[in-house]
């Protein structure tokens, strides 16, 4: 079948129609906002599937790694950025939480700061410079802020400002900072479910109410100035972490994440020792440590890896 009733329009003129010359690479269909992670699956998979063609030869275009691209989504409007990873998989959650159900993708592609929730069905064009990003999501933090702060009656919105600058300044500047952000958006419900459910001791009052006085005013220096001489691991920062992660296994982790915990903590964690904010950065980049992760925690059943398209964070 050939498209023939089409418009090769777009909104307000923002961005060149798909010729031959700006061929057509994918089209977008999920994210994670805490991440500014874009999937697209490749225009070539979508029309073979459709059993359709774009109008003129040599409009569609397989993508590949490091390709700048743009498109003009309902949301976000006119982007360009760069292909980030090919050949990727991720699970996407359709429909409310309660009713909803996960569906997997492979042979993906993904691009960062690419689009915000609404933007799904946008045509993915190679072209642009590479450097009009999407930008914040709107949403701010998740809500599992607001839930902790009703537990342990703790300013944490008070803080919003600083939670955000610390997942878009620090962790959002690496691989291992966007996996991490993004297992906490993608595992929301189930979070927020134990935090509801759970019964509040005595000693978990005492230890987040420790948490939150030692390390608020750390986070507040460091973020203004990341080459702050206070800005290094430290062994009692390591064994505090150690001891949260001890308390938090015995209360809300099933057998399997709190040894899977561990092992990040042993394996990955420990090594950070002495690093300052560059070393950090670079340590938290690095595709092997990214990888020992993400095996680590794909082998536990609870944990849903690398899903995107949650209610107000990437439903696109």
């Amino acid at each position: 079948m050939r498209l023939t009733d089409v418009s090769r329009d777009v909104m307000d003129d923002m961005m060149e129609p798909v010729t031959a010359d700006h061929p057509a690479v994918g089209m977008v269909f999920a994210g994670i906002c805490a991440t500014k992670k874009t999937w697209a699956i490749p225009i070539t998979t979508l029309l073979s599937e459709l059993d359709v063609q774009l109008p003129g030869e040599g409009a569609a275009r397989d993508p590949e790694l490091g390709m700048v691209v743009e498109k003009v989504g309902r949301t976000s409007g006119y982007t360009s950025s760069r292909i980030t990873e090919t050949d990727d998989e991720v699970s996407v959650e359709f429909g409310e939480p309660g009713s909803s159900r996960i569906l997997k993708f492979d042979g993906v592609f993904v691009i960062e700061d690419f689009s915000h929730p609404g933007d799904s069905g946008s045509v993915v064009c190679l072209g642009g410079a590479g450097d009009t990003h999407a930008g914040p999501c709107p949403g701010g933090l998740c809500r599992i802020v607001p839930a902790l702060e009703d537990r342990y009656d703790l300013p944490l919105t008070d803080d919003t400002e600083l939670a955000e600058r610390v997942r878009d300044e620090f962790l959002s500047m690496t691989r291992l900072g966007r996996l991490i952000t993004g297992v906490v958006y993608t595992n929301e419900e189930m979070f927020l479910q134990r935090i509801e459910e759970a019964e509040l001791s005595g000693w978990e009052q005492a230890q987040a109410e420790a948490l939150y006085e030692n390390w608020i005013g750390f986070a507040r220096r460091v973020i203004d100035n990341p080459h702050h001489p206070d800005a290094v691991v430290t062994q009692e920062m390591l064994d505090e972490l150690t001891a949260s992660i001890n308390g938090l296994s015995i209360m809300h982790l099933t057998e399997q994440e709190a040894s899977a915990l561990q092992r990040i903590n042993d394996e990955i964690v420990s090594g950070t020792l002495g690093m300052d904010h560059d070393a950090l950065l670079a340590f938290m980049s690095a595709q092997d440590n990214y990888d020992t992760v993400r095996d680590i925690l794909a082998e536990v059943p609870t944990i849903a890896l690398g899903e995107a398209g949650l209610p107000g964070q990437g439903r696109r």
